[in-house]
């Protein structure tokens, strides 16, 4: 069996793949499968819009005060700048590997294998926490809806066994079910942001747009938690061998995905802290300020529609994020940096054993982590690491882009891509490196004394994987 090499994409968009070969027949992902439109929508999918208006947004006001939609509009804004890495790499690179073949077209083979190291372990620690948010909110509804407590285990077990099969079924399936179930948390979401706001009176105020009561302890919370909002929006990027015209659309998808979650949260918080008459401490005496805001808390049938829309939101999220990482598994095996039986596709042109292999993976350990931790101290331990490890490699990527540029490789060098492949990349990573050092320092809220070191280990494991790498494969792309 041979692998023929990854190429970087021609002006009309046709492409070579890591195409697996066996004699005169050759399989690849499905081209051409989704659309612009629905590569948007998984985008924003996987950001969870539900997950993050249920929780997130609601402890940002709780931290920051009448100033969250400020943070939150800053936040968006920042992380477009990364998101504007992911962009312009994709006009050059249509690869499933997404940020590891970005790497390795700025750092050769090695700089791509150091960044398949750094997504397994952030992307596993990411995904075996959010499985535990799975459990815990499939449990949660249940109660809320029904009256009675489903052992979390089962719920975690159920959902996960559902859910893969629906991606085994193939990548048009498996999304058409991620963006239908997207919808639905959408509009519940907005019905239930309309009802908050009629219910508000004149609490609105403008100085959600101002510094107002603002502290650097505050802000050190705040800001990361706003900026981790926006990660899943470059979901494209390891999808894009199977969407329609990738050097375009996945540029689109995910620059258009940061500033629609962007209007959303900061509407949201708005909403939701008017709601709270801007009240930092009233919005912290609520564990979900959102169910339990005016005009929602009285309402049985909105409330069950909230649960409900918080469920649909978690098996998007599922659906869209690891059909991403598997695509980035397949990519690393068929690269040889992992074993190839993970690269081999089934009858659906899906990579049926690295999504087995991964959420089986991802399931254990979220079952061992919940069963030692906790279920809401797991998903934050395991979680906060993976995303910390992660954000390491979406800060280096950034720096790709400058290398990138350095090679004049892709799209043309010249004067006109500096602001975009240069100074908005070096502004991205400082961003970046800001949120990673609020999230690992020493005695920041919440973090456990061992985080920075699990990940400095993680990282310097990477690194002598790639310093070490060998392979057959020419390093020259």
């Amino acid at each position: 069996m041979d692998y023929k090499k990854e190429v970087e994409i021609i002006p009309d968009g046709n492409r070579a793949s890591w195409n697996q070969t066996d004699g005169a027949k050759t399989r690849s992902l499905t081209a051409n499968a989704l659309s612009e439109v629905e590569s948007l929508a998984l985008s924003v999918a996987q950001i969870g819009p539900a997950i993050e208006v249920l929780f997130v947004i609601g402890a940002i006001g709780a931290v920051i005060g009448v100033g969250a939609p400020l943070v939150i509009l800053i936040a968006g804004i920042a992380y477009l700048m990364h998101a504007n890495t992911t962009s312009e790499f994709s006009k050059s690179v249509v690869s499933a590997g997404g940020y590891t073949s970005y790497m390795e077209r700025a750092f050769g083979r090695r700089g791509g294998v150091f960044s398949g190291w750094m997504y397994l372990f952030g992307f596993t620690g990411i995904s075996s926490g959010f499985m535990l948010l799975v459990a815990l909110w499939t449990q949660t509804a249940i109660q809320a809806l029904f009256s009675f407590t489903v052992p979390w285990p089962i719920c975690l077990i159920v959902v996960a066994a559902i859910l893969t099969t629906v991606m085994l079924r193939g990548v048009v399936i498996s999304s058409k079910v991620a963006i239908a179930l997207f919808a639905f948390e959408l509009v519940v979401i907005v019905v239930g942001l309309a009802v908050i706001a009629l219910h508000s009176g004149t609490t609105f105020t403008a100085k959600a747009f101002t510094f107002t009561g603002f502290s650097s302890s505050g802000v050190a919370v705040a800001f990361p938690l706003a900026i981790f909002m926006f990660v899943g929006a470059s979901n494209p990027a390891p999808m894009s061998e199977e969407i329609a015209n990738p050097t375009k659309s996945v540029s689109r998808a995910v620059l258009m995905a940061v500033v629609t979650a962007t209007v959303l949260f900061t509407i949201a918080s708005m909403i939701i802290d008017a709601g709270y008459q801007n009240s930092a401490t009233a919005l912290s005496k609520v564990a979900i300020p959102f169910l339990s805001a005016p005009g929602i808390v009285h309402s049985t049938l909105l409330s069950d529609f909230i649960y409900i829309a918080g469920f649909t939101s978690v098996c998007s999220i599922f659906l869209a994020g690891f059909n991403g990482g598997s695509r980035v598994i397949y990519s690393l095996a068929n690269r040889g940096i992992i074993p190839s039986v993970l690269g081999k596709l089934n009858r659906h042109n899906v990579p049926g054993n690295a999504i087995v292999a991964a959420i089986s993976t991802w399931g254990v350990l979220a079952l061992l982590g919940g069963w030692y931790f906790g279920l809401s101290t797991g998903f934050g331990d395991i979680a906060g690491i993976g995303s910390d490890t992660y954000v390491v490699l979406l800060t280096i990527v950034n720096f790709a882009l400058v290398a990138f540029y350095m090679k004049g490789k892709g799209a043309e060098r010249n004067a006109s891509k500096v602001w975009l492949q240069v100074i908005l990349p070096i502004i991205g990573a400082i961003v970046l490196g800001y949120v990673l050092w609020e999230s690992i320092k020493p005695g920041a809220s919440g973090v456990p004394g061992w985080d920075w070191l699990i990940v400095a280990v993680i990282t310097v494991i990477a690194i002598v994987a790639g310093a070490s790498y060998r392979s057959s494969i020419d390093n020259e792309v």
